[in-house]
């Protein structure tokens, strides 16, 4: 996927399910008090990047319409008034995870042959649930976002959706991809190249 920009991927900050290790999907939950200063703090960031560090200007500006991303890149555009009008973008909603929607990690695998020990089996297993969405269609949207895409921009979008997109922007392979996790409260910067920068975590 070559590209002459880059692209900068932000998760959402941090949510009440989060915090209760449970799957959200396309259902939603409020951001806390520390997914508010996460989201603040990456509009920060990006700001010194672009005025101090001279980072390429955001020409494209699009979030998942989830509540939590939403709420997120509206933040990031409150410390940042000069980025392009906020666009809603279907394609960046987080996967859906079917069946296991609304439901904590410790519940899944109560009703499920399942096993969460490492942040890459949540992932991998976030891909393959009962009634949901499967990796090869996820990568049909987001490939189809990404063609979209006409210079530098911003997206703030979710968990597995965020390390897709690295993975797939890098030319990584499955396995690989889910080594990479998804972080909160910082910058993923997917350079032209393929190459990627992280900043703030």
């Amino acid at each position: 996927m070559r590209r002459s920009f880059p692209i900068y991927l932000m998760r959402h900050g941090e949510t009440e399910w989060n915090k209760e290790n449970r799957f959200q999907g396309w259902l939603d939950s409020a951001l806390t008090p520390n997914g508010v200063a996460q989201a603040e703090a990456q509009g920060r960031l990006l700001r010194d990047m672009v005025n101090r560090q001279g980072y390429d200007r955001v020409t494209e500006f699009r979030t998942s319409p989830l509540g939590r991303a939403a709420r997120t890149a509206r933040l990031i555009a409150r410390v940042n008034p000069d980025l392009p009008p906020l666009r809603a973008d279907e394609r960046l909603r987080e996967v859906h995870m079917g069946q296991w929607q609304g439901l904590t990690r410790a519940e899944v695998q109560a009703n499920w042959p399942v096993r969460f020990d490492t942040e890459a089996q949540v992932y991998r297993h976030s891909l393959l649930t009962q009634g949901g969405e499967t990796r090869a269609q996820l990568h049909k949207r987001l490939t189809a976002l990404i063609a979209d895409l006409k210079g530098p921009a911003l997206l703030v979008s979710h968990g597995v959706v965020i390390q897709t997109l690295r993975g797939m922007l890098r030319g990584f392979d499955a396995e690989q991809t889910a080594e990479l996790g998804h972080a909160q409260g910082g910058v993923y910067v997917i350079t032209a190249n393929g190459g990627e920068i992280s900043l703030g975590f």
